[in-house]
This record gives structure tokens, C-alpha cells and sequence, in this order.
């Protein structure tokens, strides 16, 4: 099994899709899909990106860079 990352984990939580999630927090899928693959580092996103996807998700920043 592969180890989720904290974004991919907290998505399949909330039964939402890549296409969900980006669609409902405006960051586009390709970058998405680039942070859930680890392509692209979360921790090194625009604050307002990871914003918008934790509001989405209903968590905090926190739970989704490593701290």
C-alpha cells in the first residue's frame, strides 16, 4: 500500500474526487494532482492556495504542510 499524503488522505475523507476538490477550491486539477503525487511540494505552495483547499476540506493549514 502507498502512504497517503496529508492532502490525499484528507480529500478521500471527505469522499471528494481530484475534479471535486479542484473544482470546489478553484486550484487547478493538474496542480492538485502534482501535490497528492508529491511532483510539487504542498509545503512550498502560495499561502492561498493551501487556504483554499483546507477550507475546502474543512481543516486547518496545518493539517495539510508539514510543520
Amino acid at each position: 500500500m502507498v502512504d497517503m499524503n496529508k492532502l490525499q488522505e484528507k480529500r478521500k475523507l471527505r469522499e471528494l474526487s481530484q475534479s471535486q476538490l479542484a473544482k470546489l477550491s478553484d486550484v487547478p486539477l493538474r496542480t492538485l494532482t502534482k501535490y497528492e503525487s508529491g511532483e510539487l511540494e504542498i509545503n512550498k505552495a502560495k499561502a492561498e492556495v493551501v487556504y483554499r483547499l483546507a477550507k475546502t476540506l474543512g481543516c486547518k493549514v496545518e493539517d495539510l504542510i508539514d510543520v
